[in-house]
């Protein structure tokens, strides 16, 4: 027995002794007990503070009244242990970050109440705090430095056929077939320079809160065939197939801004498909809302992408964006105009070379579509 004792006497004196731990035990309610140096140092409490005081006075008045306190003791007690990381509260009000385990103590399986053990990971969750940070700072620098590269490549190459054919035409030596082609590629070159232009100022005005719609009812269905035509020889250029179905629906909205989320889908879809590709372009509407899908059987999404393919400047192949155009902001445009006409958009692809599915849901005008908008599936696709 005495044998007994002096063992049951180095472990209290070990357990109250121990700094680096919180090391306490609880009644089977849940009420303080014992207290050792190591939770004197952690919590700020000395033991006649806190000896007979409730685990929740440690918890935060949102977790106590979200119940976290009763559902670590219920846990305990159903299955014997229960841990957690999260924040604690000391005496002075100052917070830390905390792993606790809390054992239930059981005789011949009664419980006799339970001991908890807390350590102080405030330095650690701080550091990885801190390395977090600076993870998405790192990123943030290279998706800058990713734009910045392809704003220049965006600027610098219609600048540079314009400064050459202003050259040639300058000579005064080209023919009247040459000068043409100079002229056009001019207009060409201009455009793709103004399409970069309203890309930026559009983000702009998002941003700041300026960009403002003149709403009014729209015909959607006749507005995006008429896109569809505007755009039919660009896709026969690239020898890409358009097929589309378009049902009639009547929306609230501004019609300029909503010809442009069709001609971003169109255009995105057209970049990424590649020639005797296909894309889709289906409308349809249910009672309460107009849903526009364009599918393409382009490269695809990466499954790790596809989270930020509407994020501002995001590129999943800024290597490709280079060679094929673009500053990574017309699906974000596109989201943003959508959502301020109070509908949604989604991105759905199988994955890397399996294409990729864009819909949009907008609701209908109070007055619904006549059948009078209704067309025919409209086949296009480039002769020959």
């Amino acid at each position: 027995m005495r044998e007994l004792r002096e063992s049951e006497e180095r472990f209290r004196l070990l357990v109250e002794h121990v700094q680096e731990y919180a090391i306490f035990m609880l009644d089977q309610d849940g009420y303080v007990i014992s207290w050792n140096s190591g939770a004197e140092r952690i919590k700020g409490y000395r033991a006649a503070e806190i000896v007979g005081s409730h685990v929740s006075r440690f918890y935060s008045a949102e977790d106590c009244e979200n119940g976290k306190p009763a559902r670590a003791l219920a846990t305990a007690r159903e299955t014997g242990r229960w841990e957690d990381e999260g924040w604690r509260v000391r005496k002075d009000g100052t917070t830390f970050w905390a792993n606790v385990v809390l054992t239930a103590l059981r005789d011949r399986g009664e419980l006799r109440g339970f001991a908890k053990i807390t350590r102080d990971l405030t330095e650690r969750r701080l550091r990885e705090q801190a390395q977090r940070a600076a993870a998405v700072h790192e990123a943030a620098n290279r998706v800058k430095d990713e734009f910045l590269a392809t704003l220049s490549h965006e600027l610098r190459t219609p600048l540079n056929v314009i400064m050459g054919q202003l050259t040639r035409l300058r000579t005064g030596k080209l023919t009247p077939d040459q000068a043409e082609r100079a002229w056009d590629a001019l207009e060409r070159n201009t455009k793709a320079q103004l399409r970069v232009v309203e890309d930026l100022l559009d983000t702009s005005r998002i941003l700041s809160g300026r960009l403002h719609l003149a709403m009014q009812e729209v015909m959607l269905g006749t507005l995006v065939r008429a896109v569809l035509e505007e755009m039919r020889p660009m896709f026969e250029a690239k020898g890409v197939h358009l097929f589309s179905q378009v049902a009639p629906a009547a929306i609230i909205g501004d019609p300029a801004r909503l010809r442009q989320i069709v001609n971003n889908l169109l255009s995105n879809a057209l970049k990424h498909t590649p020639e005797d590709g296909r894309v889709d372009v289906e409308m349809a509407a249910t009672d309460t809302e107009a849903i526009l899908k364009v599918h393409d059987t382009g490269g695809g999404i990466p499954s790790d992408f596809l989270p930020r393919v509407f994020d501002r400047f995001a590129q999943a192949d800024p290597f490709v964006t280079r060679v094929q155009g673009g500053l990574g902001l017309g699906l974000a445009i596109t989201k943003d105009l959508v959502a301020m006409h109070g509908g949604t958009i989604e991105a759905r692809s199988p994955g890397i070379g399996k294409g990729a599915t864009f819909t949009i849901k907008l609701p209908l005008a109070p007055a619904t579509a006549t059948d009078s908008e209704w067309s025919t599936p409209n086949l296009v696709e480039p002769e020959g």
